[in-house]
């Protein structure tokens, strides 16, 4: 029967058609695992130092590549004196933790879909030399706040974004989670 044959090409179709993606998603996925164990710039292991600049691609669905510099730190009681003065009602540190304020400059060069990109607020983790993470602080930021701004391909924004951490820690870590 003609009909028989149909059916067993197309399922023969389908079968090289899947083993040929997965041969490819994986060597993808080994290329990916390979990269994030290297000691690049704003990694666990090497920080992203104040002052130079990282380019990156990231994201989940749209694809994001932007440069991010730190342009400056502030802690302790000034980082919480610029927070207060900001809103009177943001909430003091909790007992052992001061603020720390981090100035970026994001830089998004282009996105996949050409669309704008909004900043949240998980794209950047602070951590310990150890890597212990700490929170990022929900309070209303010094001006120009970073996070939740909307930007086109080409847009360049400066703003602060807020930690707490302990005040005895000695080497806060700041880098993109991508």
């Amino acid at each position: 029967q003609w009909w028989f044959w149909v059916i067993i090409a197309v399922v023969l179709i389908a079968i090289i058609t899947s083993f040929s993606f997965n041969s490819s998603t994986d060597s993808t996925n080994q290329n990916t695992s390979q990269d994030s164990n290297q000691d690049t710039p704003s990694s666990l292991t090497n920080p992203l130092p104040i002052g130079e600049s990282l380019t990156t691609t990231f994201g989940y669905g749209q694809s994001v590549t932007a440069e991010y510099t730190i342009l400056e730190i502030i802690r302790g009681e000034k980082a919480w004196n610029m927070i207060k003065s900001t809103n009177q009602f943001n909430r003091q540190p909790d007992e052992g933790k001061e603020y720390l304020l981090a100035k970026i400059k994001f830089h998004l060069i282009e996105t996949s879909d050409e669309k704008s990109y909004t900043i949240p607020y998980t794209i950047f983790s602070v951590f310990s030399k150890e890597g212990i993470s700490y929170d990022f602080q929900s309070v209303v930021l010094p001006k120009p706040e970073l996070l939740s701004k909307e930007l086109y391909p080409g847009a360049i924004y400066e703003g602060w974004i807020a930690y707490q951490i302990p005040i005895e820690e000695t080497e806060p870590r700041l880098r993109v989670s991508y």
